[in-house]
């Protein structure tokens, strides 16, 4: 059986990580902090399903945080540009919400 997809925001910070979920509708499943540590991101995501497709914003420590994410997961987890996930904050009534 295919799951369907779900999409994960991350905003990474040296001591939290924003985690947001949202299906292919764009309904948001779960906007939560939890502590920067992958196995508290894989419990809040991983009700969700297997196909999980995800988006960290490019800062310091951020890339370290995604490669040791995608090694304890099978999940698609990419780098943001900054510069567009700036230009995606004006589209979106909170500049604070990481589901871009």
């Amino acid at each position: 059986m295919l799951s369907l997809p779900v999409f994960v925001g991350l905003d990474y910070h040296q001591n939290v990580i924003q985690v947001c979920v949202m299906d292919q509708n764009r309904i948001i499943l779960v906007n939560q902090s939890v502590g920067n540590d992958p196995h508290e991101v894989m419990r809040v995501v991983v009700s969700f399903g297997g196909n999980i497709h995800a988006a960290i914003e490019t800062s310091t420590g951020a890339a370290e945080f995604a490669e040791q994410l995608i090694n304890k997961t099978n999940w698609c987890a990419e780098l943001a540009n900054p510069g567009y996930v700036a230009r995606l904050k004006h589209m979106i009534p909170s500049k604070h919400d990481p589901c871009v």
